[in-house]
């Protein structure tokens, strides 16, 4: 076996609700034949029979919280408990752990991939499990999550979550102790003061303070010149882009917010998050390069963004603090006449088997500036996710990044991101 993919899901009465049942039974779907097994993680001492025999029915591995080691365990039960008598927080930070500790008794040689069911949806799940492992086996920590930089005013704010995590402990043994070593500390010292309360708001600080993943770990996104790393306990460091899970294996996030769990009358009841999820497998199902063929590296998806105003920007200066890509002007072609748009082009040439079959070994467009009127571009092509394109953006001084950085906000492609020093779940 290769690895597995694990979810989290607990309820005081052991029904699971339908939308994550539904999410999980697609995983399990995606990944037959992958190599990987599909593991739920519960309380089953109350786990419903019904949810049991969908779940059985699906080839799915139903794990029990009380298997992870000590000291964690002790902490999740004890949230475990608190849940089952109605307080949803304590199944938040039960959660939180669980995935860590997970993690910790999987085998040294296994990928271990962990994403949350009710609000993660992997868009492409078949394909990257064929050709994930290569390309995870050199990650340099053996631990990936989501991660991003952007920069506000003169600042670099890093953003990280712990609702998807890649965790490998033969890539780098030595780092994968000291994490969960720190981990282990950290959620001991952290939870010891937790507050059962019906006051949302202290609930949220409570979260603030004890999200046990990384929110209170040495995590630390820097800067130096043109490399954006992430640093652990200060010398452990690691190239950002390696340890983006996006990097790996490509996945939406269908519901905002991620931290609030729903009893399961609101999540049976939810047919808006339960239509996206449903809307985001089909997507999967239906786009180029169908979750059953292709490689991890397929041709990514050109994303055409129209802006509400022009955009008025001097491309080869943008092109000029990209030095691994190339600037392509505005040309006359024989055929067409006039080609007003430009283009910033990696200058890395894939590799046509990393395609799939058909398509030609072109440049990856970062950005490709079109429409252009006296007033500038109306309309933006990218070959990037919002995610790579905010760590990118970092490269530019201010006065190019923030008319380029605001188009991309206001069309809805970019978030703004939240005012945050270090940034988590």
């Amino acid at each position: 076996m290769i690895g597995t993919l694990n979810s989290i899901y607990f309820t005081p009465d052991g029904h699971i609700p339908e939308l994550v049942l539904n999410n999980v039974k697609q995983i399990a779907l995606e990944a037959n034949d992958t190599g990987y097994a599909v593991c739920f993680w519960t309380d089953i001492r109350v786990l419903s029979e019904t949810s049991k025999d969908i779940l059985n029915a699906s080839g799915v591995i139903i794990r029990d919280y009380y298997e992870v080691m000590r000291p964690l365990r002790d902490i999740i039960a004890r949230f475990v408990g608190q849940g089952h008598q109605g307080d949803i927080t304590s199944y938040v930070l039960a959660s939180d752990l669980l995935r860590v500790a997970a993690a910790e008794i999987a085998p040294s040689d296994q990928l271990y991939i962990y994403a949350d069911a009710n609000d993660i949806v992997f868009t492409q799940l078949a394909r990257d499990l064929k050709n994930l492992s290569s390309p995870f086996y050199t990650n340099p920590w053996g631990l990936s999550f989501p991660a991003c930089a952007t920069r506000v005013e003169q600042q670099i704010i890093g953003m990280i979550r712990n609702d998807v995590m890649l965790f490998r402990r033969d890539n780098n043994p030595d780092f994968i102790d000291l994490f969960l070593s720190q981990f282990a500390v950290n959620a001991q010292i952290r939870t010891s003061d937790y507050l059962v309360t019906s006051d949302q708001q202290l609930n949220k600080k409570q979260l603030d303070y004890m999200s046990c993943f990384t929110s209170q770990l040495p995590f630390n996104i820097t800067r130096a010149g043109d490399r954006i790393t992430m640093a652990y306990v200060s010398q452990k460091m690691a190239p950002l882009t390696d340890i983006d899970a996006l990097r790996y294996i490509q996945f939406k996030r269908v519901l905002s917010a991620g931290n609030s769990w729903r009893s399961e009358a609101q999540l049976a009841d939810d047919h808006e998050i339960d239509e996206a999820i449903k809307v985001a497998w089909r997507e999967s199902a239906c786009s180029d390069g169908s979750a059953s063929s292709g490689g991890m590296f397929a041709r990514p998806r050109n994303r055409n963004i129209i802006l509400s105003k022009a955009l008025d920007i001097n491309v080869a200066e943008i092109a000029s603090y990209f030095p691994d890509f190339l600037h392509r002007q505005p040309f006359l072609s024989t055929l067409q006449g006039m080609i007003d748009s430009e283009l910033i082009l990696s200058k890395d040439l894939p590799n046509p088997t990393d395609y799939d079959m058909g398509h030609e070994s072109e440049p990856r467009v970062l950005f490709s500036f079109d429409g252009k009127t006296p007033a500038g571009f109306t309309k933006i092509s990218t070959e990037y996710t919002p995610l790579e394109l905010s760590d990118l953006l970092l490269r530019l001084p201010e006065s190019l990044a923030e008319p380029l950085k605001e188009a991309l906000i206001f069309s809805g492609f970019l978030s703004k991101e939240e005012p945050m020093q270090t940034m988590t779940f």
